[in-house]
């Protein structure tokens, strides 16, 4: 049976099944020891129907759901989603802030830092341009994937991932939230970066760092100890994992790899089509990584564009700013001009 089917649906699925002899699927059998293992517990095995969404990165949207009018979003029947190379997007990108053409955003609407960001990136080719990109970022997974199968030497029957969590355990839609990586039990086989690592490494996907998911905080054994001072957070964002993160996405803008192609950037960010597809504010709180050691500024969720660069974003949920607060930042805030 097949671990991972490169063609199945149009995109890379996992595949992970088991040899089971218990009374599963209506298989009765007085042994069940290949999948119930006590009283309270028991294995699952995904069959290709549950979604995974990667921690770390963010790759462009294949589609979304996109407004048609002040009042409707339009979506194929089957996912509630249309692709970002579809008619209704390309208009919508061509000038997602007109007045009155478009659903409102909440309240006082998008800060004016946000629609300048929005506006100088739309455009008529705004929309081609992110589905270029996004189709350029799933063939590079779906090629890693492949290469990885060669490497161990097994066929999509003896393929299997590595799944690793973080924190958070879900998104808003059920998927579990990974660090995904092919599986070997051979380390001279086993690929030493994740496919989120290697997806940054290619310049097809930008960083997109969540606290408290990456590492190093993920490490740590509550969410409190994560919330680290100023300096000690900075300085631990420049080693490990997340340090050697950072210089791969500085590495790729610098060679003009993928998103970064100097005829063809990616104009618009994937977070960025999701606030304009959901016509929502921004909600996450973010540190500048790369501001001096001691600044204390943790910047409203609407600031974000006055850190140039992904890898320099750590976005903080909202929820743990008071945390943030206790631990030595000072929350900002941004007057609307």
């Amino acid at each position: 049976m097949p671990i991972f089917n490169v063609a199945a649906r149009g995109r890379p699925n996992a595949f992970i099944y088991a040899e089971l002899s218990g009374a599963v699927g209506g298989k009765a059998s007085d042994d069940a020891d290949g999948i119930i293992y006590d009283g309270d517990g028991a294995r699952v095995f995904f069959d290709g129907s549950q979604g995974l969404r990667f921690l770390g990165c963010d790759a462009p949207e294949m589609a979304y759901k996109v407004p048609i009018s002040p009042t409707q979003s339009t979506s194929s029947p089957s996912d509630r989603r249309a692709k970002l190379g579809s008619p209704e997007w390309a208009a919508y990108l061509t000038d997602p802030l007109a007045p009155g053409q478009w659903p409102a955003f909440p309240g006082k609407g998008l800060h004016p830092l946000v629609a300048a960001r929005v506006a100088a990136a739309s455009g008529p080719d705004a929309a081609a341009n992110h589905a270029r990109h996004a189709v350029i970022a799933r063939q590079t997974l779906v090629d890693l994937i492949k290469a990885d199968q060669a490497t161990i030497g097994v066929g999509p029957e003896g393929f299997r991932f590595f799944l690793a969590f973080a924190h958070e355990m879900v998104d808003g839609y059920g998927r579990p939230l990974v660090y995904l990586n092919a599986s070997s039990k051979d380390e001279a086989t086993r690929p030493r970066l994740t496919y989120n690592e290697r997806l940054i490494e290619k310049g097809v996907a930008s960083p997109f760092f969540i606290w408290p998911n990456t590492d190093p905080f993920r490490g740590k054994r509550s969410v409190k100890d994560a919330a680290l001072p100023p300096a000690a957070l900075r300085t631990l964002a420049r080693k490990g994992k997340l340090g050697a993160t950072r210089a791969m996405a500085e590495a790729a803008r610098n060679q003009r790899l993928g998103l970064y192609a100097a005829a063809d950037s990616l104009r618009l960010l994937a977070f960025e089509i999701r606030m304009l597809g959901d016509r929502k504010l921004p909600s996450r709180w973010v540190i500048d990584l790369a501001a001096a050691d001691d600044d204390p500024t943790l910047y409203p969720p609407e600031a974000y564009p006055l850190i140039a660069h992904p890898e320099n974003r750590l976005f903080i949920p909202e929820e743990y700013v008071p945390l943030f607060a206790e631990n030595g930042w000072r929350p900002g805030l941004l007057v609307r001009y």
